[in-house]
């Protein structure tokens, strides 16, 4: 029998700009909700690898 992957609910803060940058995103591709426009980038960020530098 097939088990589905559990959920789990997580609350984050956005400033106004990288907010307005995530929903330009999901916009241009046409993606159908804000969820799923910053799942798409936290995946496609943790998939290339990429390191955090000074902001």
């Amino acid at each position: 029998m097939e088990t589905k992957a559990k959920k789990q609910y997580v609350n984050v803060l956005f400033d106004e700009k990288l907010l307005s940058r995530v929903d330009d995103f999901r916009f241009r591709n046409r993606i159908a909700s804000r969820t799923e426009a910053i799942r798409w980038l936290i995946k496609a960020a943790l998939d290339q690898k990429l390191t955090p530098k000074g902001e």
